[in-house]
């Protein structure tokens, strides 16, 4: 299991100690994974406020972006009846 995967399980909600049961990854390691993202975030965010110039409204749209994008992933879309005789 790689730290992605775990990381995403901690942003759905799941809590560290059980990614860590679970995937067989210690503890330690996972909230290694966490510190390493938050400074990782950290540096966009000042790399985009410095040198682009972005607004701070809109690297909060950017983080609410990334948050819900995972989530849009598992909406399913309603099927769509197919017109009177045709099939489908």
């Amino acid at each position: 299991m790689g730290a992605g995967h775990a990381l995403s399980q901690i942003a759905e909600g799941s809590r560290i100690s059980s990614v860590s049961r679970t995937k067989g990854v210690k503890t330690d390691t996972i909230l290694s994974w966490v510190r390493e993202a938050g400074e990782h975030a950290e540096e966009v965010e000042e790399f985009l406020l410095g040198k682009h110039q972005v607004r701070r409204a809109q690297i909060d749209g950017l983080w609410a972006y990334v948050q819900n994008k995972g989530s849009k992933k598992t909406i399913k879309k309603p099927k769509q009846a197919a017109p009177s005789g045709a099939r489908p």
